[in-house]
């Protein structure tokens, strides 16, 4: 790790019931002892804490301040069990916290927008199946453990301290923790593969274009000069430069593809776009194919090359 006393930072690896794998939670071994993240609910999540808190020679007792780069499941769905045994404050961004109070009803909220691009029945049907299966290991939070965090505050330790950066993207409420020239990263970004800016609405009940509002993200932490990261999945540590140019090539890649379906056809939904992107997708997958495409399509018309119009009930994407 960049920080020169690698002791004060501990990864925890905990498991994950999710095609992804293991996400990275980190102990900050400072005053105040700090969690980033919780990862899910499961046996094995609260036998991965209790192994590292034992290796490391900390009780629950000593975590004071528990802090979730977002409200995603993976790394918030423990946040209940570990603030219960640690007595701990929890914080969050406001802008997920409807999402980590009733995660289920969040979701179904955006069914709606699902099917005005084109996803059949059958396919909400299963991602509503879904949303039942993880509430399991996904425990809702009651709004009064959870404390706001905000973009430019300062995250305070004994001898170290980190700047709040807030990055909306892959959640609106994504933040990542920045000292010097690096971070604690979460879920922004990583040189394997690229975090999918997931469909979102607004207070009015609007799509939020996600993908748009991750690139401004992107583009708002090469102006802070961030170079290295220490994400939340796979890699245990990346140079951002690199990382950014491995993931603007997929990007380019997977928009030719787009394009290229366009030629062929007068116009498309997204459903149609997925079976082409993705011809081996299973139906759990949808909501994230979804978001993934129609924030390469966003991208796409927020350049000028593609269109989008409403004709019954759904929206279709064709080429300027």
């Amino acid at each position: 790790m960049p920080y020169k006393n690698k002791g004060s930072i501990i990864r925890v690896s905990i498991p994950t019931p999710y095609p992804i794998g293991d996400v990275y939670c980190y102990i900050i071994r400072e005053d105040p002892i700090t969690i980033i993240d919780t990862g899910v609910d499961t046996p094995e999540a609260r036998e991965a804490w209790e192994q590292a808190f034992k290796k490391h020679k900390i009780s629950f007792s000593d975590i004071q301040r528990i802090i979730l780069t977002h409200g995603h499941s993976d790394h918030y769905g423990l946040a209940v069990w570990m603030c219960e045994k640690t007595r701990a404050a929890l914080y969050l961004h406001k802008n997920d916290w409807k999402k980590v109070m009733d995660r289920k009803a969040f979701y179904e909220g955006l069914l709606p927008l699902l099917k005005q691009h084109g996803i059949p029945d059958s396919y909400l049907e299963t991602f509503v199946k879904v949303l039942t299966w993880e509430k399991r290991f996904c425990i809702d939070i009651p709004e009064e453990l959870l404390n706001p965090i905000e973009d430019g505050e300062e995250v305070k330790f004994k001898y170290l301290s980190f700047k709040v950066h807030h990055v909306p993207g892959h959640a609106m409420g994504h933040i990542i923790l920045m000292k010097d020239n690096w971070a604690l990263s979460g879920d922004f970004i990583f040189a394997g593969f690229t975090p999918t800016p997931v469909l979102e609405k607004d207070e009015k009940g609007e799509r939020v274009k996600t993908m748009l509002l991750y690139q401004s993200s992107i583009e708002k932490m090469e102006r802070k000069k961030l170079k290295r990261y220490i994400p939340s999945h796979r890699e245990e540590e990346g140079d951002f430069e690199n990382a950014l140019k491995a993931m603007k090539e997929r990007m380019t890649r997977k928009e030719s593809v787009i394009i290229s379906l366009l030629k062929r056809n007068r116009e498309c939904t997204t459903f149609e776009i997925i079976k082409e992107l993705y011809p081996d997708h299973k139906p759990t997958g949808i909501y994230v194919l979804a978001s993934d495409v129609i924030g390469r399509l966003d991208l796409l018309e927020a350049r000028g090359i593609v269109g989008c119009r409403q004709k019954d009930g759904l929206y279709y994407y064709y080429l300027y």
